[in-house]
């Protein structure tokens, strides 16, 4: 099982070699892999507030955060398994599930 902070450009990447192109490619997988570390560290300080806000009645922050986690969850899992654009359209689809969950309850 691997470590959620000590994943990065390793053996399961190739490295960018400069001039051939795959930089913007190497750097967009790194954006994604650190974009569900934010998800995941936010959503963990977040949980026990939004546990509180449930116990006290209020669901949506409870339903918000534990979306995030799970987003946050499946897309590192995806990334570290190369399906980045499985990974992508995650986090894309996950934020769009909290935007259209912030509209409704609007």
């Amino acid at each position: 099982m691997r470590s959620l902070f000590s994943f990065g450009a390793s053996k399961e990447m190739s490295l960018a070699i400069a001039g051939t192109g795959h930089r913007p490619e190497m750097l967009r997988r790194k954006t994604l892999a650190n974009n569900s570390r934010i998800a995941i560290v936010l959503s963990a300080v977040m949980m026990p507030l939004a546990v509180y806000w449930l116990v006290t009645g209020a669901i949506l922050p409870f339903v918000l955060a534990a979306i995030g986690l799970g987003c946050g969850m499946v897309t590192l899992a995806l990334h570290q398994r190369h399906l980045f654009e499985k990974a992508a359209a995650g986090q894309v689809y996950a934020m769009m599930a909290m935007g259209l969950l912030l509209t409704l309850a609007d």
